[in-house]
């Protein structure tokens, strides 16, 4: 089908970009998730859009861009439809890991509890993680 194809391109993209992410070539990563971003954008998948916008600001936090990287995780935070969400866990967990990085420990710990004591299923993805880091 033609509708199909914008959002296999969008896969395609945001799978290249993990694949570099991965292999440590980092500004690769950044092109091939801006590019998924903006087709997902254009194609209207909500979904697959907060997903490549998660491994953006990823990227650009293992890049050294953290003030960029926090605006991304802001943004998805602030986005209704991804409150409780899996989404929303990975996206508070890896600010928190951001936030460690960047000396602010206080404020990742808070996150961290807050997301350890969540009773949403949702979040058991992300907790055993969270209890390593805490020292748990």
């Amino acid at each position: 089908k033609i509708e199909d194809m914008p959002v296999d391109a969008v896969v395609i993209h945001n799978s290249a970009g993990k694949l570099f992410f991965e292999d440590g070539k980092l500004d690769k990563a950044v092109q091939f998730f801006r590019q998924a971003l903006h087709e997902a954008e254009t194609a209207g998948n909500f979904q697959l859009k907060s997903e490549i916008t998660l491994n953006l600001a990823n990227v650009l936090s293992a890049r050294g861009e953290g003030d960029k990287a926090l605006e991304l995780y802001g943004k998805l935070l602030k986005t209704k439809q991804l409150k409780k969400t899996k989404i929303s866990f990975l996206t508070r967990f890896n600010k928190s890991l951001l936030l460690i990085k960047m000396g602010e420990l206080e404020q990742a710990k808070e996150i961290l509890h807050k997301i350890a004591e969540t009773r949403s299923p949702m979040a058991n993805g992300v907790k055993g993680n969270i209890l390593l880091t805490l020292g748990n």
